[in-house]
């Protein structure tokens, strides 16, 4: 006897195809012999996602921390500090452009078709800084039709209100565009026992707006523009443990606990104490261009992606965590990358498919650092207050060339082989001065310059250093159709992240200044 269910039935129980770009074409993530979790915008608009850091409850082995002076980015326990020299060992990518600062990962959603998180290295389509995996961030096209969407949001509880607007149609013949715009702020959900105010105060606005043009049947272009500020006052920090905080081990073995606010109990509790010279706040203004052309050459498609992502960001942390105006860090960060990916892709075959590309890439950084310390209120009134300052500059430029090849060695068996060649060259430049206290010029006088390194480990000095480093990143997976529902792979694959320099350096000693390279299979 056969049975068949009804047709509304049967039709409820098909899942949705879902098609990613893990591979760098359209493929249904079925077919894609990768460790992929997509998420696509209903499901993000549905879970009320805001940012890449709430991924982290829905995609396992994935964990992003937005800390008191960065951010942090792990996958499989991958990932990178919070120095500002480091590009993360996750590698971003939205709309096909990188971005590997830590400050590019604060970037909010919006009118998001796909997020797709790629685990394991990345090397050979993705390449550099991928060794933990990928993330791939695919925004909303322009459409013929036209379309429009208006949501109102606001939380009584922390007075958060949200405005997002997006409208999309046809312009002209053959023209069609795009527009999103987000506006956000919140009052934040911990209380600062001292100001009295209510942190993270967060307000943010993005406008992206993106053209389609299609002057003919076989070529399209792309282009999108974005700009948006992120500021936020305040910190979601607390501390802790109170006997981890001293002074100059060895010289000055005086606990601060008895100095700090008694309210302080070092209890998780939405409740700080916490106070600076001047309020917390981080700003941080980006801008995004992209100019994306397809090519139909016959049956093979060649893609050109011209990048430019730009940020200025300033930072004021309260880096005591207490209620004592004792340290306070000052940080201003320019960063400027200009990119050019070209890639000619095959048409899926029954024998033999593959993708070409070559990259380039050029980077130009410049993080300005202060640090003050107000040695009075520790109570060393008998000790002079100071500052060191910090100027860190680093220029990189990246070339590679990438291939993908897959043979079809049965209707049910496929091998795959991935190659990518690497050069990246860089430039920095650090120089550190200790100073009077609040400034930026270096002082004469010796005793500062002692109590400096007493106090930070610090010690004035001034680094010009060059590298270059080449990579070869393979990758080979084997992939096994057992039948129309089950596929089976094995994957190798090797991930590069280029060596670079230590921003936080500050002994003096030259040999700390550089880092080398790192390799994950």
């Amino acid at each position: 006897t056969l049975a068949m269910a009804p047709p509304s039935l049967a039709q409820g129980l098909v899942l949705e195809e879902v098609i990613v770009t893990a591979q760098k074409r359209e493929e249904s993530l079925q077919d894609v012999p990768i460790s992929v979790t997509a998420l696509d915008g209903a499901k993000l608009a549905d879970a009320g996602i805001q940012k890449i850091e709430e991924l982290s409850a829905y995609i396992p082995n994935f964990n992003m921390t937005e800390s008191a002076v960065g951010n942090t980015v792990f996958i499989r326990g991958i990932g990178s500090g919070i120095n500002q020299g480091f590009d993360q060992s996750v590698g971003m990518f939205i709309d096909g452009i990188y971005a590997g600062r830590s400050q590019q990962f604060r970037t909010p959603f919006l009118d998001v078709a796909m997020v797709e998180v790629l685990k394991g290295p990345q090397g050979t389509l993705f390449g550099k800084n991928t060794i933990a995996g990928a993330i791939n961030i695919t925004t909303a096209k322009p459409t013929d039709e036209f379309t429009g969407d208006f949501s109102v949001l606001y939380e009584p509880e922390y007075e958060t209100a949200e405005v997002v607007g997006v409208i999309s149609g046809a312009l002209a013949d053959r023209l069609a565009g795009r527009l999103a715009v987000k506006y956000r702020e919140s009052d934040g959900y911990i209380d600062n026992l001292v100001s009295g105010e209510t942190e993270p105060e967060r307000e943010e606005q993005t406008i992206r707006a993106s053209l389609l043009w299609t002057p003919g049947d076989n070529l399209d272009v792309l282009i999108k523009g974005e700009t948006g500020s992120f500021d936020v006052t305040g910190r979601a920090v607390q501390v802790s443990n109170l006997n981890g905080i001293f002074i100059v081990p060895g010289l000055i073995n005086q606990t601060l606990a008895p100095l700090v606010d008694a309210r302080e109990d070092g209890r998780i509790d939405d409740n700080r104490t916490a106070a600076s010279y001047t309020p917390e706040a981080t700003d941080t203004e980006n801008d995004v261009l992209v100019i994306t052309a397809n090519y139909d050459l016959g049956e093979y498609m060649l893609t050109a992606i011209t990048g430019y992502s730009g940020y200025e960001f300033e930072e004021l942390t309260d880096a005591d965590f207490t209620d004592l105006t004792f340290t306070q860090q000052d940080i201003y960060q320019d960063f400027k990358q200009y990119s050019q990916e070209i890639r000619l892709t095959s048409p899926l075959s029954d024998h033999f498919e593959y993708i070409l590309g070559a990259y380039w890439q050029e980077q130009e950084l410049e993080n300005q650092g202060r640090i003050d310390f107000d040695l009075a209120a520790a109570g060393l009134t008998t000790l002079p207050s100071l500052s060191t300052y910090r100027v860190f500059e680093q220029d990189a430029t990246t070339y590679a060339l990438f291939g993908q090849g897959t043979w079809h060695l049965t209707s049910d068996w496929h091998l795959t082989l991935g190659l990518r060649w690497t050069r990246e060259e860089k430039e920095a430049q650090q120089s550190l001065v200790v100073a009077e206290f609040g400034e930026t010029t270096a002082s004469m006088d010796p005793a500062l310059a002692l109590l400096a390194f007493r106090v930070a480990g610090s010690d004035a000095h001034v680094y010009d250093q060059d590298r270059s480093a080449s990579d070869t990143s393979p990758s080979l997976t084997l992939t096994w159709d057992m039948n129309i529902d089950t596929m089976l792979y094995a994957r190798v694959a090797q991930g590069f992240k280029s060596g670079g320099y230590n921003e936080a350096e500050n002994s003096g000693v030259s040999e700390r200044f550089e880092f080398d390279d790192e390799e994950a299979v």
